[in-house]
């Protein structure tokens, strides 16, 4: 009797484990609304709750933007700049095989991007190259739109002047800029300042922000904080949300399609 009951019960959970694995992704998009929901952004009221605040992390795929469309309206996608044939590929480094990316033509025209806002994490720009990436922003026939809802995130302080000289927004990632000799070298700090007078953002993940304000405290920020655990106890994403100088938190979206 108990053979068989241990049978049962093995069989149960089985069914169960099985059930959720199958369930996960719409389990894991209402538990993320729910927490989502839970959150609080100072002066804002109503149904939309943070969605100007809080965007999702890496849709690099139309399927995914597609699920998750109805859900946010904020979007960070990786875009690559390939300097041979003057083009943009959706797609987050390391980079893949010609032939195996979406084009960010393809995107563009697919997505509503005159109701959405799109972080463009920006690779394979730099100061040499940034006015022919925006030539190739031009070329999209939808440059109006990119300049009026969308970040364009670079990792040169050069390119980011360059980008908001022609009126986008841009963000300069600080991931490889020299912390150390920032702070010890009035110089360089100064110099970095002054290329970055005209760009609106600084960006890192989350960890980094005291950093960003003590480096640029007259900037303000957007960061990412992918610590899915943190959906369960949400004040760590709450302070950043009750933060004045940080204007968007990416946070992790579990869905289909992730790439």
């Amino acid at each position: 009797m108990r053979k068989k009951g241990l049978f049962y019960f093995i069989v149960s959970a089985a069914l169960l484990l099985a059930l959720g694995y199958f369930f996960r992704f719409p389990l894991f998009s209402v538990f993320q609304s729910s927490r989502i929901h839970a959150l609080h952004c100072p002066g804002v009221n109503g149904a939309t709750g943070c969605r100007n605040k809080i965007w999702v992390h890496r849709v690099n795929s139309l399927p995914r933007y597609d699920l998750l469309a109805g859900q946010f309206d904020g979007f960070e996608t990786d875009i690559y700049f390939n300097n041979s044939s003057g083009s943009f590929s959706v797609y987050h480094p390391p980079v893949p095989q010609e032939g195996d990316t979406l084009s960010f033509d393809h995107f563009l025209s697919h997505v509503d991007l005159a109701a959405k806002h799109f972080w463009l994490d920006t690779r394979g720009v730099d100061m040499n190259n940034a006015k022919k990436a925006l030539d190739a922003l031009q070329a999209t026939g939808k440059s109006d739109l990119l300049r009026k809802n969308c970040i364009f995130e670079l990792y040169d302080a050069g390119a980011a002047a360059e980008f908001s000289k022609a009126g986008y927004t841009a963000s300069f990632d600080i991931a490889f800029l020299e912390k150390k000799k920032m702070a010890s070298d009035s110089h360089f700090a100064d110099s970095i300042n002054g290329y970055l007078e005209n760009v609106k953002y600084v960006s890192a993940e989350s960890g980094e922000v005291g950093q960003m304000k003590k480096m640029f405290p007259a900037k303000k920020i957007i960061t990412w904080h992918l610590h899915y655990v943190d959906y369960l106890h949400l004040s760590k994403i709450q302070r950043l949300l009750d933060d004045d100088q940080i204007d968007i938190v990416l946070l992790q979206a579990r869905s289909r399609y992730y790439r």
